[in-house]
């Protein structure tokens, strides 16, 4: 309350007035609890409450809630409600009579209380502690200050906040127009008060952001930071790397049981942070081409990374942060989870199991140059040599960036081998969006190798397609699964040799330029596998087949278009065995489905062999003969959904003879694959 209206009200409740009657004495009082339980503290006197003038005695009447004597001058312009925190009576609306005191400017905000019957009288008390009273126009208004909202200011006003509970309302971010332009900072107004602060997993030092994020424990020094499943193990007394401590994993994880040390820490959004990098050290014993299946997997928010580790020396490797990895949780997780064939009780070739280690494993800022930005490929036209580029190859293969032979001149990276078993392989990073920002992605590129050369396309080390030569540079693209979206994947682009034995002659060659990422309208999105009719090799020719073809030993394995013996649509794949050691295989991959109410996750293929003496054809089991077509089915890990899988149906010699040995070619068919649910898997 102003001091005028304080004064006012001085005044008037002490004046003695000429009534007819005379009113009760009214008893001192300075708060309620001074009064009788049927009265209020008013004006510092008891006075009885009222709705009416009924309720009154004589020479009262019934004004603003409570009895005064009739004519008081108190009662119709004295402060109302001055009564305590928290403990005002309401107002009615004015009569029109009374206008009131005007006090302000007329463009007020009108309140939705006022004073019924009797003079218009405006207490402080009323806005709280937190705006003025007005009377202006007839009405009873509040004046709030800055921040605090209509029509008492006891709430705060939108865009502001009390969040420490102290009273007082504050701007929050979206109203404080703070611009927090240093790197890795944002509007924070949790403690109530808006302010830049560092992101999470950042911290200030010295007035700079600084990364500081998880995880905890990097090498495996103590319990609890890594929650361990299975056969895996904090080994916190084991010299890992460089002191004692080393996640570790036994035979018994590459076998059935399987092992996981997993961790899970919040990230910046995207925005707020720089390229951040994974680093980490493995380490394998025992390792054997017997065991092809057991490796080491890093798996970043659902997305894998997979090793094969020969050799018993430590491995440093780094996976650049994708996109899925910001924003929220990231989950950090190695595991062991395929079985390795020697595992197997009375496997005949002998042979050991692998141990698995890993070591400090860090996120870090990435070094310059190392992570390419979100939706794009490091180097992508070769342009800058070899930056962004390692390549690989054995005996007589080779591999690099040339100038001068990619189009019209340009860079371009190049592969050649000169026998079978020869190796040349070029590995680059890309970052992809989400599948949410990017549907129907895919990758593009243009290449040229020898007819029937064939160039495959790995992502994260699962070939998803192959490109076969013509002679000329040919443009294609490549459907992207979901799984890989969101993540920075190792691009490998490498030459397959079909042969029977190493040092055969295989001269193969193949030129690439002008990688890139886009839309394509023939990879349907959110699809669980690409192209699952083999009808692409027909009906989208700019696509690459993310169906992969093998053979060995005069095997062959191929599209085939023909509407007669496919089991839909005009095309099936073919494969044919006719000679001892012989086999031929297509593969893809595919993302496992979840489990739902009609069962676990499975895949679904029709097939067709009319004979099977000399040779097996496997789907995760044997299949048996079948002259017309049959359908197979082969349940999946429900853990894994939302995860990549391997699609491999082949069909391999089992006739015991000496390689090279001949015998009537056996065929079989594969149509109509499908990834679903069904009730004969476990959900």
């Amino acid at each position: 309350m102003s001091a005028s209206a304080r004064l006012f009200s001085i005044i008037f409740s002490t004046t003695v007035l000429l009534v007819t009657g005379c009113p009760p004495a009214a008893e001192p009082c300075t708060t309620d609890r001074d009064c009788p339980g049927d009265q209020l503290c008013i004006d510092r006197v008891c006075r009885h409450t009222c709705n009416s003038n009924a309720d009154c005695a004589a020479g009262e009447r019934c004004q603003q809630g409570y009895c005064a004597p009739a004519g008081d001058a108190a009662a119709s312009d004295a402060v109302v409600g001055d009564r305590g925190t928290g403990d005002r009576l309401p107002f009615d609306r004015p009569t029109a009579d009374r206008p009131g005191i005007d006090r302000g400017p007329s463009d007020r905000v009108t309140g939705d209380h006022a004073v019924p019957d009797g003079a218009i009288a405006c207490d402080d008390s009323y806005c709280f502690e937190h705006g003025e009273c007005w009377v202006t126009g007839g009405d009873i208004v509040c004046q709030c200050f800055p921040g605090y909202a209509q029509p008492r200011c006891e709430t705060c006003a939108d865009g502001y906040q009390d969040r420490d509970g102290d009273g007082t309302c504050l701007p929050d971010c979206a109203h404080a127009g703070l611009s927090c332009a240093q790197p890795h900072t944002r509007c924070s107004d949790s403690d109530g008060i808006a302010g830049c602060d560092c992101v999470v997993g950042y911290e200030d030092v010295n007035g700079v952001c600084e990364w500081s994020g998880g995880p905890l424990d990097p090498g495996f020094q103590q319990s609890g930071a890594w929650t361990v499943e299975g056969n895996a193990t904090v080994d916190t007394a084991t010299r890992g790397v460089d002191d004692p401590g080393r996640g570790y994993f036994p035979e018994q994880a590459a076998c059935a049981g399987g092992g996981a040390l997993s961790q899970t820490i919040e990230m910046p959004a995207l925005a707020d942070a720089e390229p951040l990098v994974l680093r980490f050290w493995l380490r394998s014993e025992g390792f054997t081409l017997l065991c092809l299946m057991a490796k080491l997997v890093v798996v970043v928010n659902g997305g894998e990374y997979g090793y094969w580790l020969p050799g018993s020396t430590w491995s440093r490797r780094s996976i650049c942060l994708g996109a899925r990895a910001y924003g929220g949780p990231l989950e950090i997780r190695f595991e062991v989870a395929d079985a390795c064939s020697t595992c197997e009780p009375g496997f005949p070739f002998g042979g050991t199991v692998p141990t698995f280690e890993i070591d400090n494993a860090v996120i870090e800022p990435a070094s310059a140059g190392e992570c390419p930005a979100v939706g794009s490929i490091l180097n992508p036209d070769f342009e800058q040599g070899p930056v962004g580029w390692t390549p690989t190859s054995s005996d007589g293969g080779s591999a690099g960036v040339s100038s001068g032979a990619g189009t019209g001149g340009s860079w371009a990276g190049q592969l050649a081998t000169s026998t079978i078993c020869d190796q040349a392989a070029l590995a680059g990073r890309a970052s992809l969006p989400l599948a949410a920002d990017a549907p129907s992605s895919a990758l593009q590129l243009r290449a040229r190798g020898g007819v029937n050369d064939l160039l495959s396309i790995g992502l994260n080390r699962n070939t998803v397609a192959q490109v076969a030569g013509t002679g000329a540079f040919e443009l294609r693209r490549v459907c992207l699964l979901d799984s890989f979206m969101g993540l920075t994947v190792d691009l490998d682009l490498s030459l397959y040799a079909p042969g029977e034995t190493c040092g055969d002659p295989g001269r193969h060659a193949f030129v690439v330029d002008d990688l890139s990422l886009l839309t394509e309208p023939a990879c349907p999105a959110n699809a669980l596998i690409f192209d699952p009719g083999f009808e692409n090799a027909v009906d989208a020719p700019q696509l690459a087949p993310s169906w992969s073809y093998s053979t060995g030993y005069t095997a062959s394995a191929i599209f085939h278009e023909n509407s007669d013996e496919a089991h839909g649509g005009n095309v099936s794949a073919r494969l044919v065995v006719g000679s001892a050691c012989g086999s031929a295989a297509v593969s893809s991959h595919a993302i496992v489905p979840a489990a739902d109410s009609s069962g676990g996750p499975a895949i679904k293929l029709w097939y067709r062999a009319p004979t099977l003496s000399q040779t097996q054809l496997w789907f995760g089991q044997p299949l048996t003969a079948s002259a017309s077509y049959a359908q197979a089915i082969r349940c999946l890990d429900p853990s894994r959904a939302g995860r990549i899988v391997s699609v491999s149906i082949n069909l391999n010699d089992v006739s015991g003879a000496s390689c090279g040995s001949t015998y009537t070619p056996e065929t079989a068919w594969i149509d109509d694959v499908e990834v679903t649910t069904d009730a004969s898997c476990t959900p």
